[in-house]
């Protein structure tokens, strides 16, 4: 259905002259990224609604998102199953993050997250064979994510070791998350090799 959906609005982009001709596929492709995002990003932020935890489903959301971008990582073969793993295992890490808050590991959580912001130094960014990535942007995504792992990490650090929000631990289990994502990628790579291809459906 989104594959569908997004060939029908790149068809129309180029027909009204949005776009050219030759470009229909990249913008077909791009479409499809888009929107299974918004769906992820859309049933996360409705089971945090309705688990009355919006708030820290930002704090989740934001830092993830940002470093993951640059960082790579493990990939769904289709959409449906990407949506589907997405929106549980952001409920496990959101959930499993209270739980671990309730059981007194705070200071556990904030040093787990330093040693994921290496993790994340150290391997980015993890290609998936429906993501590969030239030798320049290799380059240019080991730096963007190390820098953007950085930022996060620091305020995290800062902020909890000061005031000690709840938030801070919220966020610092996203670095966590993005470190579980790499390695998670490192593995299914090893497993069934490295194969470079525009997506694997």
């Amino acid at each position: 259905m989104i594959e569908r959906t997004a060939k029908r609005i790149a068809v129309c982009c180029a027909k009204n002259n949005v776009i050219h001709q030759e470009q229909e596929e990249v913008c077909a492709y791009g479409m499809e990224l888009l929107i299974a995002t918004l769906c992820s990003t859309a049933a996360i932020l409705g089971a945090g609604l309705i688990l009355h935890r919006f708030w820290y489903t930002i704090f989740l959301l934001i830092p993830f998102y940002h470093i993951r971008i640059y960082a790579g990582g493990i990939h769904a073969e289709t959409y449906a199953k990407c949506i589907l793993s997405f929106t549980v295992g952001f409920l496990t890490i959101l959930l499993g993050t209270e739980y671990l808050i309730q059981a007194g590991f705070q200071d556990g959580l904030m040093l787990y997250s330093l040693m994921s912001f290496l993790v994340i130094c150290l391997v980015s960014p993890v290609e998936d064979h429906s993501r590969p990535l030239s030798v320049d942007e290799q380059a240019r995504y080991k730096k963007k994510a190390r820098v953007s792992a950085l930022g996060y990490e620091s305020m995290i650090q800062v902020i909890y070791c000061i005031w000690k929000p709840m938030e801070a631990l919220y966020a610092a289990s996203a670095v966590s998350a993005v470190a579980l994502v790499l390695i998670l990628g490192i593995v299914k790579n090893k497993k069934i090799g490295y194969h470079p291809a525009h997506i694997c459906r």
